[in-house]
Protein backbone atom coordinates (compact mmCIF):
# COMPACT_ATOMS: atom_id res chain seq x y z
CA UNK A 1 0.00 0.00 0.00
CA UNK A 2 1.42 3.64 -0.63
CA UNK A 3 1.11 6.43 1.45
CA UNK A 4 -1.32 8.44 -0.76
CA UNK A 5 -3.94 5.59 -0.53
CA UNK A 6 -3.99 5.51 2.96
CA UNK A 7 -6.65 7.78 3.03
CA UNK A 8 -9.01 6.02 0.91
CA UNK A 9 -8.34 2.63 2.80
CA UNK A 10 -9.15 4.34 5.94
CA UNK A 11 -12.06 6.20 4.83
CA UNK A 12 -13.26 2.30 3.40
CA UNK A 13 -12.87 0.60 6.84
CA UNK A 14 -14.62 3.86 8.48
CA UNK A 15 -17.29 2.82 6.42
CA UNK A 16 -17.86 -1.01 7.51
CA UNK A 17 -19.66 -0.10 10.36
CA UNK A 18 -19.64 -2.92 13.43
CA UNK A 19 -20.33 -6.39 14.81
CA UNK A 20 -20.41 -7.73 17.60
CA UNK A 21 -18.13 -10.68 19.35
CA UNK A 22 -13.87 -10.65 19.13
CA UNK A 23 -14.20 -13.31 16.82
CA UNK A 24 -12.76 -11.63 13.95
CA UNK A 25 -10.06 -9.86 15.94
CA UNK A 26 -8.89 -12.57 17.59
CA UNK A 27 -8.73 -14.71 13.79
CA UNK A 28 -7.07 -11.66 12.27
CA UNK A 29 -4.06 -11.91 15.16
CA UNK A 30 -3.92 -15.26 14.74
CA UNK A 31 -3.09 -14.71 10.71
CA UNK A 32 -0.74 -11.96 11.34
CA UNK A 33 1.51 -14.24 14.07
CA UNK A 34 3.88 -16.55 13.53
CA UNK A 35 5.23 -18.86 15.52
CA UNK A 36 3.61 -20.09 19.10
CA UNK A 37 3.06 -16.51 20.56
CA UNK A 38 -0.19 -14.34 19.66
CA UNK A 39 0.52 -11.10 18.22
CA UNK A 40 -1.14 -9.05 20.80
CA UNK A 41 0.81 -11.60 23.69
CA UNK A 42 4.86 -10.54 22.11
CA UNK A 43 5.19 -7.43 24.55
CA UNK A 44 4.46 -7.50 27.89
CA UNK A 45 0.90 -4.35 28.36
CA UNK A 46 -1.02 -2.88 30.63
CA UNK A 47 -4.55 -2.55 29.29
CA UNK A 48 -6.86 0.65 30.17
CA UNK A 49 -10.43 1.52 30.36
CA UNK A 50 -12.69 3.78 31.00
CA UNK A 51 -14.86 6.72 30.38
CA UNK A 52 -12.47 9.54 30.91
CA UNK A 53 -9.06 10.19 31.11
CA UNK A 54 -7.54 6.93 29.47
CA UNK A 55 -5.24 9.18 26.96
CA UNK A 56 -3.83 11.14 30.03
CA UNK A 57 -2.73 8.26 31.96
CA UNK A 58 -2.10 6.35 29.53
CA UNK A 59 0.37 9.01 28.15
CA UNK A 60 1.58 9.39 32.08
CA UNK A 61 2.60 5.88 32.09
CA UNK A 62 4.18 5.31 28.64
CA UNK A 63 6.35 8.05 29.60
CA UNK A 64 7.40 6.90 32.74
CA UNK A 65 8.30 3.40 31.01
CA UNK A 66 9.98 5.60 28.85
CA UNK A 67 11.81 7.55 30.70
CA UNK A 68 13.04 4.32 32.83
CA UNK A 69 14.86 3.36 29.07
CA UNK A 70 11.92 0.85 28.24
CA UNK A 71 11.24 1.18 24.23
CA UNK A 72 7.14 1.95 24.74
CA UNK A 73 4.18 1.76 22.54
CA UNK A 74 1.10 3.38 23.65
CA UNK A 75 -2.00 2.93 21.31
CA UNK A 76 -4.93 5.20 22.15
CA UNK A 77 -8.10 6.85 19.78
CA UNK A 78 -9.21 8.82 18.66
CA UNK A 79 -6.74 10.88 17.11
CA UNK A 80 -7.00 14.62 17.40
CA UNK A 81 -4.26 15.93 15.53
CA UNK A 82 -3.16 13.40 13.12
CA UNK A 83 -4.32 9.54 12.50
CA UNK A 84 -0.80 8.79 13.29
CA UNK A 85 -1.06 9.82 16.69
CA UNK A 86 -3.07 6.59 17.89
CA UNK A 87 -0.18 4.61 17.21
CA UNK A 88 2.82 6.13 19.22
CA UNK A 89 6.70 4.64 20.37
CA UNK A 90 8.59 6.79 23.40
CA UNK A 91 5.79 9.55 22.55
CA UNK A 92 6.62 10.07 18.71
CA UNK A 93 4.06 8.97 16.29
CA UNK A 94 3.96 6.44 13.88
CA UNK A 95 5.61 7.83 10.08
CA UNK A 96 3.18 7.62 7.24
CA UNK A 97 5.59 4.92 5.32
CA UNK A 98 5.56 2.94 8.29
CA UNK A 99 1.69 2.60 8.60
CA UNK A 100 1.45 2.09 4.98
CA UNK A 101 4.10 -0.68 5.25
CA UNK A 102 1.60 -1.93 8.57
CA UNK A 103 -1.69 -1.62 6.42
CA UNK A 104 -0.54 -3.75 3.74
CA UNK A 105 0.51 -6.17 6.03
CA UNK A 106 -2.78 -5.67 7.81
CA UNK A 107 -4.88 -5.65 4.70
CA UNK A 108 -3.80 -9.26 2.85
CA UNK A 109 -4.75 -10.23 6.26
CA UNK A 110 -7.90 -9.30 6.21
CA UNK A 111 -8.29 -10.67 2.28
CA UNK A 112 -7.38 -14.24 4.30
CA UNK A 113 -10.62 -13.78 6.46
CA UNK A 114 -12.82 -12.45 3.89
CA UNK A 115 -11.95 -16.29 1.67
CA UNK A 116 -12.70 -17.86 4.95
CA UNK A 117 -15.99 -16.27 5.05
CA UNK A 118 -15.33 -13.68 8.21
CA UNK A 119 -16.70 -10.33 7.99
CA UNK A 120 -14.09 -7.36 7.19
CA UNK A 121 -12.49 -6.13 10.36
CA UNK A 122 -13.94 -2.67 11.28
CA UNK A 123 -11.35 -0.19 11.26
CA UNK A 124 -10.95 -0.22 14.91
CA UNK A 125 -10.00 -4.06 14.68
CA UNK A 126 -7.83 -3.27 11.97
CA UNK A 127 -6.26 -0.36 14.01
CA UNK A 128 -6.15 -2.77 17.36
CA UNK A 129 -4.13 -5.17 15.09
CA UNK A 130 -1.59 -2.59 13.84
CA UNK A 131 -0.76 -1.35 17.20
CA UNK A 132 0.14 -4.90 18.39
CA UNK A 133 2.03 -5.82 15.08
CA UNK A 134 3.36 -2.12 15.52
CA UNK A 135 4.76 -2.55 18.80
CA UNK A 136 6.11 -6.53 18.29
CA UNK A 137 8.08 -5.43 14.97
CA UNK A 138 9.54 -2.78 16.59
CA UNK A 139 11.10 -4.74 20.11
CA UNK A 140 8.83 -2.77 22.49
CA UNK A 141 9.45 -3.64 26.27
CA UNK A 142 5.88 -2.84 26.82
CA UNK A 143 2.82 -1.22 25.04
CA UNK A 144 0.08 0.52 27.31
CA UNK A 145 -2.84 -0.85 24.93
CA UNK A 146 -6.40 1.75 25.60
CA UNK A 147 -9.79 0.47 25.27
CA UNK A 148 -12.20 2.30 22.49
CA UNK A 149 -15.71 3.04 23.93
CA UNK A 150 -15.98 -0.45 25.82
CA UNK A 151 -13.79 -3.24 27.35
CA UNK A 152 -15.88 -6.73 27.53
CA UNK A 153 -16.32 -6.53 23.59
CA UNK A 154 -13.60 -3.94 22.67
CA UNK A 155 -11.25 -5.18 19.62
CA UNK A 156 -8.35 -4.45 22.56
CA UNK A 157 -9.74 -7.36 24.78
CA UNK A 158 -7.61 -9.84 23.27
CA UNK A 159 -4.89 -9.45 25.45
CA UNK A 160 -4.51 -12.92 27.91
CA UNK A 161 -1.90 -11.96 30.46
CA UNK A 162 -1.51 -7.96 31.08
CA UNK A 163 0.90 -7.25 33.71
CA UNK A 164 -2.27 -5.12 35.24
CA UNK A 165 -5.74 -3.77 34.25
CA UNK A 166 -6.21 0.17 34.98
CA UNK A 167 -9.55 1.72 35.26
CA UNK A 168 -10.05 5.54 34.95
CA UNK A 169 -13.24 7.52 35.85
CA UNK A 170 -16.58 5.47 34.89
CA UNK A 171 -19.56 7.67 33.49
CA UNK A 172 -22.18 7.99 31.47
CA UNK A 173 -21.21 7.74 27.58
CA UNK A 174 -21.79 5.72 24.96
CA UNK A 175 -25.37 4.74 26.44
CA UNK A 176 -26.42 3.15 22.95
CA UNK A 177 -23.98 0.49 23.21
CA UNK A 178 -22.69 0.11 26.96
CA UNK A 179 -26.08 0.09 28.21
CA UNK A 180 -28.41 3.08 30.06
CA UNK A 181 -27.14 2.92 33.20
CA UNK A 182 -23.50 3.35 34.98
CA UNK A 183 -23.89 -0.07 36.75
CA UNK A 184 -24.33 -1.71 32.75
CA UNK A 185 -21.87 0.74 31.72
CA UNK A 186 -19.25 -0.29 34.67
CA UNK A 187 -20.04 -4.02 34.06
CA UNK A 188 -18.86 -3.42 30.45
CA UNK A 189 -15.81 -2.17 31.23
CA UNK A 190 -14.70 -4.38 34.10
CA UNK A 191 -14.90 -7.06 31.21
CA UNK A 192 -11.22 -6.28 30.24
CA UNK A 193 -9.83 -8.07 33.78
CA UNK A 194 -8.23 -11.61 33.39
CA UNK A 195 -7.60 -14.11 35.74
CA UNK A 196 -4.95 -12.90 38.71
CA UNK A 197 -4.14 -9.63 37.33
CA UNK A 198 -3.62 -6.96 39.38
CA UNK A 199 -6.57 -4.43 38.76
CA UNK A 200 -6.05 -0.42 39.86
CA UNK A 201 -8.80 1.75 39.69
CA UNK A 202 -9.39 5.94 40.37
CA UNK A 203 -11.62 6.32 42.77
CA UNK A 204 -15.14 5.51 41.55
CA UNK A 205 -18.87 5.82 42.38
CA UNK A 206 -19.98 3.24 44.89
CA UNK A 207 -22.00 1.46 42.16
CA UNK A 208 -19.00 1.26 39.79
CA UNK A 209 -16.53 0.23 41.87
CA UNK A 210 -18.42 -2.34 43.09
CA UNK A 211 -18.75 -3.67 40.13
CA UNK A 212 -14.92 -3.83 39.34
CA UNK A 213 -14.35 -5.59 42.87
CA UNK A 214 -17.09 -7.94 41.83
CA UNK A 215 -15.58 -8.81 38.72
CA UNK A 216 -11.69 -8.88 40.20
CA UNK A 217 -12.69 -11.36 43.21
CA UNK A 218 -14.33 -13.85 40.58
CA UNK A 219 -11.36 -13.92 38.51
CA UNK A 220 -8.91 -13.96 41.68
CA UNK A 221 -7.78 -10.41 41.01
CA UNK A 222 -6.30 -8.29 43.60
CA UNK A 223 -8.17 -4.88 43.85
CA UNK A 224 -6.06 -1.35 44.14
CA UNK A 225 -8.12 2.12 44.16
CA UNK A 226 -6.88 5.00 45.10
CA UNK A 227 -6.96 6.08 48.42
CA UNK A 228 -8.41 8.97 50.11
CA UNK A 229 -6.10 11.47 52.00
CA UNK A 230 -3.18 9.77 49.00
CA UNK A 231 -3.20 13.45 47.25
CA UNK A 232 -3.22 16.53 48.26
CA UNK A 233 -3.59 19.92 46.05
CA UNK A 234 -0.51 22.14 45.93
CA UNK A 235 -2.11 24.27 43.38
CA UNK A 236 -1.22 25.44 40.22
CA UNK A 237 1.24 27.80 38.13
CA UNK A 238 -0.40 29.88 35.07
CA UNK A 239 2.68 30.85 32.49
CA UNK A 240 3.13 33.89 30.33
CA UNK A 241 2.38 31.78 27.62
CA UNK A 242 -1.02 30.93 28.98
CA UNK A 243 0.07 27.51 29.82
CA UNK A 244 -0.81 26.14 33.18
CA UNK A 245 0.87 23.52 35.38
CA UNK A 246 -1.02 21.83 39.06
CA UNK A 247 0.67 20.25 41.52
CA UNK A 248 -0.03 18.00 44.17
CA UNK A 249 1.41 15.60 47.04
CA UNK A 250 1.19 12.27 46.82
CA UNK A 251 1.94 10.07 49.72
CA UNK A 252 3.92 7.45 48.26
CA UNK A 253 4.37 3.64 50.38
CA UNK A 254 6.39 4.89 52.69
CA UNK A 255 4.45 7.22 54.21
CA UNK A 256 6.00 10.04 52.92
CA UNK A 257 4.63 13.58 51.07
CA UNK A 258 6.14 13.54 47.40
CA UNK A 259 5.62 16.43 45.22
CA UNK A 260 4.82 16.62 41.35
CA UNK A 261 4.16 19.32 39.03
CA UNK A 262 2.00 18.31 35.61
CA UNK A 263 3.02 19.57 32.38
CA UNK A 264 -0.86 18.88 31.37
CA UNK A 265 -3.54 21.49 32.40
CA UNK A 266 -6.41 20.43 34.38
CA UNK A 267 -8.06 19.66 38.16
CA UNK A 268 -8.59 16.24 36.60
CA UNK A 269 -4.93 15.33 36.07
CA UNK A 270 -4.00 15.35 39.28
CA UNK A 271 -6.56 12.71 39.68
CA UNK A 272 -5.06 11.07 36.24
CA UNK A 273 -1.91 11.60 37.69
CA UNK A 274 -2.23 9.74 41.28
CA UNK A 275 -4.27 6.71 39.51
CA UNK A 276 -0.57 6.79 36.98
CA UNK A 277 1.41 6.50 40.09
CA UNK A 278 -0.78 3.79 41.58
CA UNK A 279 -0.79 1.74 39.05
CA UNK A 280 3.66 1.82 39.10
CA UNK A 281 3.41 1.25 43.23
CA UNK A 282 1.30 -1.74 41.96
CA UNK A 283 3.60 -2.36 39.34
CA UNK A 284 6.58 -2.44 41.71
CA UNK A 285 4.86 -5.24 43.18
CA UNK A 286 5.88 -7.94 40.11
CA UNK A 287 8.87 -9.78 40.35
CA UNK A 288 11.56 -9.25 37.60
CA UNK A 289 12.34 -12.23 35.37
CA UNK A 290 14.25 -12.57 32.32
CA UNK A 291 12.88 -14.25 29.38
CA UNK A 292 8.91 -13.18 28.96
CA UNK A 293 9.63 -12.72 25.11
CA UNK A 294 9.00 -15.40 22.84
CA UNK A 295 7.12 -17.74 25.12
CA UNK A 296 4.16 -19.83 23.91
CA UNK A 297 0.84 -19.64 25.35
CA UNK A 298 -1.63 -22.92 25.15
CA UNK A 299 -4.95 -22.05 24.25
CA UNK A 300 -7.43 -21.28 26.84
CA UNK A 301 -9.53 -18.08 27.15
CA UNK A 302 -10.23 -16.47 24.06
CA UNK A 303 -7.49 -18.75 22.84
CA UNK A 304 -4.74 -18.40 25.43
CA UNK A 305 -4.53 -19.59 28.90
CA UNK A 306 -2.52 -17.60 31.36
CA UNK A 307 0.20 -20.34 32.59
CA UNK A 308 1.49 -18.46 35.60
CA UNK A 309 -1.45 -18.59 37.29
CA UNK A 310 -1.18 -20.69 40.66
CA UNK A 311 -3.64 -23.15 41.20
CA UNK A 312 -7.14 -23.12 40.40
CA UNK A 313 -9.35 -20.26 39.79
CA UNK A 314 -11.14 -21.07 42.97
CA UNK A 315 -7.22 -21.66 45.38
CA UNK A 316 -6.55 -17.83 43.40
CA UNK A 317 -10.04 -16.25 44.71
CA UNK A 318 -9.20 -17.77 48.59
CA UNK A 319 -5.90 -16.52 48.46
CA UNK A 320 -7.24 -12.82 47.35
CA UNK A 321 -8.04 -9.99 50.60
CA UNK A 322 -11.40 -8.95 49.37
CA UNK A 323 -12.67 -9.84 53.18
CA UNK A 324 -11.18 -5.96 53.86
CA UNK A 325 -13.19 -3.20 53.18
CA UNK A 326 -13.27 -2.16 49.71
CA UNK A 327 -12.03 1.49 50.50
CA UNK A 328 -9.61 0.34 53.17
CA UNK A 329 -6.63 2.96 53.68
CA UNK A 330 -3.22 1.95 52.63
CA UNK A 331 -1.60 0.15 50.47
CA UNK A 332 -1.30 -3.45 50.61
CA UNK A 333 1.72 -5.21 48.57
CA UNK A 334 1.00 -8.56 49.78
CA UNK A 335 -2.19 -8.55 47.48
CA UNK A 336 -0.20 -8.29 44.61
CA UNK A 337 1.18 -11.30 42.62
CA UNK A 338 3.98 -11.90 41.19
CA UNK A 339 3.59 -11.78 37.37
CA UNK A 340 6.99 -12.29 35.16
CA UNK A 341 8.78 -8.93 33.23
CA UNK A 342 11.55 -8.80 31.55
CA UNK A 343 12.20 -4.67 31.89
CA UNK A 344 12.42 -1.53 34.73
CA UNK A 345 9.67 -0.44 36.90
CA UNK A 346 9.80 3.46 36.83
CA UNK A 347 10.76 5.08 39.96
CA UNK A 348 8.73 7.97 41.31
CA UNK A 349 11.44 9.74 40.14
CA UNK A 350 11.02 8.59 36.93
CA UNK A 351 7.27 9.50 37.10
CA UNK A 352 8.13 12.80 38.41
CA UNK A 353 10.43 13.61 35.29
CA UNK A 354 7.97 12.10 32.91
CA UNK A 355 4.86 14.48 34.33
CA UNK A 356 7.01 17.38 33.70
CA UNK A 357 7.52 16.15 30.14
CA UNK A 358 4.37 14.52 28.74
CA UNK A 359 2.48 16.11 25.97
CA UNK A 360 -1.37 15.08 25.16
CA UNK A 361 -3.33 16.92 22.88
CA UNK A 362 -6.85 19.02 23.56
CA UNK A 363 -7.17 18.70 27.00
CA UNK A 364 -7.37 21.97 28.33
CA UNK A 365 -4.31 22.96 25.78
CA UNK A 366 -3.58 26.75 25.15
CA UNK A 367 -2.62 27.34 21.77
CA UNK A 368 -1.46 31.03 22.80
CA UNK A 369 -3.19 34.40 22.24
CA UNK A 370 -5.23 35.39 19.50
CA UNK A 371 -3.86 38.49 17.47
CA UNK A 372 -2.37 39.29 21.19
CA UNK A 373 -5.69 39.41 22.37
CA UNK A 374 -7.20 36.72 24.68
CA UNK A 375 -5.94 33.03 25.49
CA UNK A 376 -7.58 30.68 23.21
CA UNK A 377 -7.84 26.65 25.11
CA UNK A 378 -9.02 24.26 23.65
CA UNK A 379 -10.73 20.61 25.47
CA UNK A 380 -12.60 17.38 24.30
CA UNK A 381 -14.90 17.54 26.91
CA UNK A 382 -17.57 15.91 25.37
CA UNK A 383 -19.91 14.15 27.71
CA UNK A 384 -21.26 15.30 31.13
CA UNK A 385 -18.90 13.08 33.01
CA UNK A 386 -15.89 15.31 31.31
CA UNK A 387 -18.09 18.38 31.44
CA UNK A 388 -17.88 18.50 35.20
CA UNK A 389 -14.04 17.66 35.44
CA UNK A 390 -13.69 20.87 33.20
CA UNK A 391 -16.22 22.86 35.29
CA UNK A 392 -13.59 22.36 38.45
CA UNK A 393 -10.89 23.45 36.65
CA UNK A 394 -12.48 26.57 34.81
CA UNK A 395 -14.00 27.67 38.53
CA UNK A 396 -9.97 27.08 39.90
CA UNK A 397 -8.28 28.58 36.53
CA UNK A 398 -10.47 31.10 35.24
CA UNK A 399 -12.62 32.66 38.78
CA UNK A 400 -12.04 36.06 37.71
CA UNK A 401 -12.34 35.84 33.72
CA UNK A 402 -15.03 35.71 31.52
CA UNK A 403 -14.98 32.62 28.98
CA UNK A 404 -16.45 33.15 25.69
CA UNK A 405 -17.13 29.40 24.55
CA UNK A 406 -16.64 27.89 20.98
CA UNK A 407 -18.41 24.42 20.75
CA UNK A 408 -19.24 21.44 18.65
CA UNK A 409 -20.83 17.89 19.34
CA UNK A 410 -21.53 14.41 18.12
CA UNK A 411 -25.49 14.22 18.04
CA UNK A 412 -25.16 10.93 20.20
CA UNK A 413 -23.55 12.55 23.45
CA UNK A 414 -25.87 14.41 26.11
CA UNK A 415 -24.54 17.84 25.49
CA UNK A 416 -28.29 19.16 26.68
CA UNK A 417 -26.37 18.23 30.14
CA UNK A 418 -23.04 19.62 28.98
CA UNK A 419 -24.28 23.07 27.89
CA UNK A 420 -26.37 22.81 31.83
CA UNK A 421 -22.83 22.42 33.82
CA UNK A 422 -20.68 24.87 31.53
CA UNK A 423 -23.47 27.49 31.52
CA UNK A 424 -22.28 29.12 34.77
CA UNK A 425 -18.86 30.11 33.34
CA UNK A 426 -19.39 32.34 30.45
CA UNK A 427 -23.00 33.20 28.85
CA UNK A 428 -21.82 33.46 24.99
CA UNK A 429 -21.69 30.44 23.06
CA UNK A 430 -20.44 30.09 18.81
CA UNK A 431 -21.43 26.71 17.68
CA UNK A 432 -19.94 24.02 14.78
CA UNK A 433 -20.38 21.58 12.71
CA UNK A 434 -17.54 18.67 13.43
CA UNK A 435 -16.29 16.87 10.74
CA UNK A 436 -18.13 14.01 11.65
CA UNK A 437 -21.02 11.64 10.32
CA UNK A 438 -22.46 11.90 13.91
CA UNK A 439 -22.12 15.37 13.90
CA UNK A 440 -24.70 17.75 15.83
CA UNK A 441 -25.46 20.36 13.39
CA UNK A 442 -24.45 23.84 14.48
CA UNK A 443 -27.38 25.66 14.33
CA UNK A 444 -29.48 22.62 16.52
CA UNK A 445 -26.29 22.89 18.91
CA UNK A 446 -26.81 26.93 18.92
CA UNK A 447 -31.09 26.53 19.85
CA UNK A 448 -30.41 23.68 22.21
CA UNK A 449 -27.64 26.17 24.05
CA UNK A 450 -30.58 28.93 24.16
CA UNK A 451 -32.81 26.73 25.96
CA UNK A 452 -29.71 26.29 28.51
CA UNK A 453 -29.22 30.09 28.79
CA UNK A 454 -26.92 30.90 26.44
CA UNK A 455 -26.56 33.76 23.91
CA UNK A 456 -25.51 31.67 21.06
CA UNK A 457 -24.71 31.90 17.79
CA UNK A 458 -24.21 29.60 14.66
CA UNK A 459 -21.80 30.01 13.02
CA UNK A 460 -20.78 28.42 9.00
CA UNK A 461 -16.85 27.62 9.93
CA UNK A 462 -14.47 27.08 13.02
CA UNK A 463 -12.81 30.21 11.62
CA UNK A 464 -16.13 32.24 11.31
CA UNK A 465 -16.71 30.90 14.96
CA UNK A 466 -13.26 31.99 15.83
CA UNK A 467 -13.25 35.55 14.50
CA UNK A 468 -16.79 35.67 16.34
CA UNK A 469 -15.37 34.55 19.49
CA UNK A 470 -12.23 37.05 19.36
CA UNK A 471 -14.87 39.89 18.84
CA UNK A 472 -16.90 39.34 21.70
CA UNK A 473 -13.81 38.23 23.94
CA UNK A 474 -12.41 42.03 23.50
CA UNK A 475 -15.80 43.03 24.15
CA UNK A 476 -15.73 41.63 27.84
CA UNK A 477 -12.00 43.10 28.44
CA UNK A 478 -8.36 41.89 28.88
CA UNK A 479 -9.58 39.22 31.01
CA UNK A 480 -11.54 37.09 28.64
CA UNK A 481 -10.61 34.06 27.82
CA UNK A 482 -11.94 32.05 24.32
CA UNK A 483 -12.69 28.48 24.98
CA UNK A 484 -13.17 25.54 22.72
CA UNK A 485 -14.95 22.81 23.94
CA UNK A 486 -16.92 19.26 22.77
CA UNK A 487 -16.02 16.91 20.38
CA UNK A 488 -12.33 15.87 19.45
CA UNK A 489 -13.43 15.41 16.36
CA UNK A 490 -12.93 19.29 15.06
CA UNK A 491 -10.33 20.96 17.08
CA UNK A 492 -7.51 19.74 14.54
CA UNK A 493 -9.95 22.59 12.43
CA UNK A 494 -9.40 25.38 15.32
CA UNK A 495 -5.56 24.56 15.26
CA UNK A 496 -5.52 24.79 11.87
CA UNK A 497 -8.04 28.04 11.72
CA UNK A 498 -5.52 29.60 14.47
CA UNK A 499 -2.63 28.86 13.11
CA UNK A 500 -3.50 30.37 8.96
CA UNK A 501 -3.11 34.14 10.03
CA UNK A 502 -2.59 34.15 13.67
CA UNK A 503 0.68 34.76 15.44
CA UNK A 504 2.89 31.79 17.05
CA UNK A 505 4.21 32.31 20.29
CA UNK A 506 7.44 30.07 21.27
CA UNK A 507 6.24 26.42 22.32
CA UNK A 508 3.04 26.32 20.94
CA UNK A 509 2.09 23.28 19.43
Amino acid sequence: MKVEELPAYIQMLSGLGSHPGLSNINRLCQLLSEGGTLIQDRVPSIHIAGTNGKGSVGAMLSASFTQAGCRTGHFSSPAVFSYEEMFRIDGKSIGKKRLAQLYTTVEEACRKMAGEGYPHPTVFEVETAAAFLYFAQENCGLMVIECGMGGEGDATNVLHHPLECVFTSIGLDHQNFLGGTIGEIARQKAGIIVSSCPVVSARQQEEVSARLRERAKKHGCPFLEVPAGWVRDAGFRMEEDGSIHPSFYWRSKDGTEKEFTLSLAGTWQVENAALALLALEALRGVKVKDGFHGQAFPEGKNGVKDIRKEGSQEEASQKSVFQEPPRKEGFQEETLREWEYSGKIPSEEDARQAFLAVSWPGRLQCLGRVHDGPFLYMDGAHNPNAAHKLAKSLECYFTKKKIVFIMGVLSDKDYRQVLAILRPFGKDVFTVTPSNPRALSAERLAEAAREAGFDAHACGSVRQALDEAERQAEQEGSGAVILACGSLSWLEDLREAYKMDRRRIPNRP
